[in-house]
C-alpha cells in the first residue's frame, strides 16, 4: 500500500504541475481562463479484523485528481456580451458620423456653408454694381463653386454609404464564419463531455467566439445537455448541436443594389431582423442616417436653385439681351429636378444674361444700373420655404443640418465612450477572477514540487523498509 499511495501522490502532483505549467504558458493568451486542479482522497482500505465490524480502522490509500476546472463567471460573461453588443452598435454609428462631420467640414473656410455665404455676398455685390463685368463674373464663378461644393458633398456622402455597404458584406461573412466555428467547437465539446472530461480550452475558445459574435449581432444562448449550446439571433438559430445557419446576401435593386440580408428559410427567405450590435448600427447608418443627410442636402439645393431660377427668369439682363433670361441653375444630368448631386450653373447663361435688373426699361430705354432683382436673389438666403424646408430659410435649414450632425456625433461618441468604460470595468473584474497571476502560479509550482519530492522520498523510505524486510531480516 505504501508504494501505491506514493505512486498516486506522484501522479497527482505531476498533474498539478502540468496544470500550473499550462496556466503559466497561457498567461498572456486572450480569452484564457485560469485552471485549477481538484484533488480528493481515494477510497480507504478497511483493515480486516475478527473482533470488530467493518468500518473502523480504515486506512487511507492516497489521492486522486477529481477534476481540472477553469475559473469562470458566467454572469460576467453575459454582462460582457451585452455591453459588447451595445458598444458595437454605438461605435459603428459614431465612426460613420465622424466621417460625416469631416465631409461637411464645418465650421471652416472651405466648408459648404462658407461657399454658400460667398454666393450670397456676390449677389449683394451685383446689386450694388450691376454693370460691372468683374462682379458678374464673380457671381457666375461663385455659383459654379457652390454647385461644385453641393455635388462633391453629395458624392462623398454617397461614397461613405457605399463603403458602409462593403463593411456590412464583410461583417456578414465574419458572422457566418464564427457561426461555423462555434458549431465545430460544439461538436468537439460534446465528444469530450461524453467521456466525462472537462473541455476547458474548448470552452474558452467558444466563449471568445461568442463574445466576438455578440459585438456584431444580438445573441441569445441556450445550454444543451451534452455540453453544446444553441446560439440564436432574434429567434433564428445560427449555431446549434445540429450545425449552423448562414446569413445570405442579395443585391437589393430598390436600395442602390445594396446588401439585403436574409435567412435561408423555405419556401421563401426570411429578412434578417436585428435589435442591436455593430451590424445593426451599420445598417442604420447606411439606410437611415446618411440617407437623411443626403435628403436634407437635396432639399437645400433644390429650394435654393428653384428660388434663384424663379427670380432670375422674371428679371432682366443688360441691355441687348433677349428676355426672358435663361435659368441660373440647371440639372447637369438633364433630370427634371435640380438636386445636390446634379446642380450646376447654366452653361448657356452669359455674364450679360444674369438678371440683376427688375425694370425692363419700358420707361427708361436703358437702365443697366438697376440691381433690385439681384437684391431679391441675395434675399433668398433668409426667405422661409414652407414646402421644401419646413418653413426654414436655406441658410437656417443648412445651419440646423450642421447642428444635427454635431449633436448626433457628440451623443453617439458619449454613449460609445461610456460603453467602452463599462466593458473595460467588466473585463478587469473578469481578469481578476479568471486571469493568470504569475506570482500565484509560482507559489503553486513550489507547493506541488515539494509535495512531489516528498512523495518521491516516501518511495525511497518504503523501498528501504522492504529491503530491510526481505534482504536483512534474520541475518
Amino acid at each position: 500500500m505504501g508504494l501505491e499511495t506514493a505512486r498516486r501522490a506522484l501522479e497527482a502532483q505531476q498533474s498539478a504541475l502540468q496544470v500550473t505549467a499550462h496556466n503559466i504558458a497561457n498567461a498572456n493568451t486572450p480569452g484564457y481562463s485560469r485552471q485549477v486542479i481538484a484533488m480528493s482522497p481515494t477510497d480507504p482500505y478497511t483493515v480486516p479484523a475478527l473482533s470488530r465490524s467493518v468500518g473502523a480502522g480504515q486506512v487511507g490509500t492516497g489521492v486522486s485528481v477529481s477534476a481540472i476546472s477553469r475559473i469562470r463567471d458566467t454572469f460576467l460573461d453575459a454582462q460582457m456580451r451585452d455591453v459588447q453588443n451595445t458598444t458595437g452598435d454605438m461605435e459603428a454609428r459614431r465612426d460613420a458620423l465622424q466621417e460625416v462631420e469631416i465631409i461637411f467640414n464645418e465650421p471652416s473656410e472651405s466648408g459648404l456653408h462658407s461657399v454658400m455665404d460667398a454666393f450670397w455676398r456676390s449677389l449683394q455685390d451685383l446689386a450694388n454694381n450691376p454693370e460691372s463685368p468683374s462682379v458678374r463674373s464673380a457671381v457666375k464663378q461663385s455659383g459654379e463653386n457652390l454647385a461644385s461644393a453641393f455635388r462633391t458633398t453629395y458624392r462623398q456622402l454617397a461614397d461613405l454609404r457605399d463603403n458602409i455597404d462593403n463593411v456590412i458584406r464583410a461583417r456578414v461573412e465574419e458572422i457566418n464564419n464564427i457561426a461555423k466555428e462555434i458549431a465545430q467547437v460544439n461538436a468537439q465539446v460534446a465528444n469530450v463531455t461524453a467521456v466525462n472530461d472537462k473541455p476547458n480550452d474548448l470552452l474558452d475558445r467558444r466563449d471568445v467566439l461568442l463574445e466576438k459574435l455578440s459585438r456584431y449581432v444580438d445573441v441569445t444562448i441556450q445550454p444543451e445537455q451534452n455540453g453544446a449550446i444553441s446560439v440564436f439571433v432574434n429567434g433564428m438559430a445560427v449555431a446549434s448541436p445540429f450545425g449552423y445557419n448562414t446569413i445570405q446576401i442579395a443585391n437589393d435593386p430598390a436600395n442602390h443594389n445594396y446588401a439585403a440580408l436574409t435567412w435561408p428559410t423555405t419556401p421563401t427567405p426570411t429578412p434578417v431582423q436585428l435589435k442591436s450590435g455593430e451590424l445593426q448600427g451599420l445598417l442604420a447608418v447606411r439606410d437611415t442616417i446618411v440617407n437623411n443627410y443626403l435628403q436634407k442636402l437635396d432639399s437645400t439645393a433644390t429650394s435654393m436653385s428653384t428660388s434663384i431660377n424663379a427670380i432670375q427668369t422674371t428679371g432682366y439682363g443688360l441691355p441687348g439681351t433677349t428676355p426672358p433670361p435663361p435659368e441660373f441653375f440647371v440639372a447637369t444630368d438633364g433630370a427634371p429636378t435640380i438636386a445636390a448631386n446634379n446642380i450646376g450653373v447654366n452653361p448657356s447663361m452669359g455674364l450679360a444674361d444674369i438678371a440683376a435688373a427688375s425694370n425692363n426699361g419700358s420707361t427708361l430705354p436703358d437702365n443697366p444700373g438697376d440691381g433690385s432683382n439681384a437684391l431679391k436673389m441675395a434675399a433668398v438666403k433668409s426667405i422661409p420655404d414652407a414646402v421644401l424646408l419646413g418653413g426654414f430659410s436655406p441658410d437656417d435649414y443648412f445651419r440646423a443640418l450642421i447642428g444635427q450632425v454635431g449633436l448626433e456625433t457628440g451623443e453617439t461618441t458619449r454613449m460609445a465612450d461610456g460603453q467602452g468604460l463599462l466593458a473595460k470595468q467588466i473585463d478587469n473584474q473578469r481578469d481578476a477572477l479568471s486571469g493568470v497571476s504569475l506570482d500565484e502560479e509560482m507559489i503553486n509550482m513550489m507547493r506541488y514540487q515539494h509535495a512531489y519530492q516528498a512523495a518521491s522520498r516516501l518511495i525511497s523510505v518504503v523501498d528501504e523498509m522492504l529491503d530491510t524486510l526481505i534482504n536483512r531480516l534474520g541475518r
